[in-house]
């Protein structure tokens, strides 16, 4: 999974990563997963109840 992946990446020595939450709209949150260097890891969208 997408978390999974985040935690180990996270738990690698000498790896930095960092986890945006956007809202678009508000209703919904887009998690974007990136290394600082800018590549992309993945993106998982929650649909999150009003």
């Amino acid at each position: 999974s997408l978390a999974a992946a985040f935690r180990k990446l996270t738990s690698e020595p000498g790896t930095d990563a960092a986890c945006y939450r956007l809202g678009i709209p508000p209703s919904i949150e887009v998690y974007v997963v990136m290394l600082i260097d800018g590549q992309v890891i993945g993106i998982k969208t929650l649909s999150v109840e009003s």
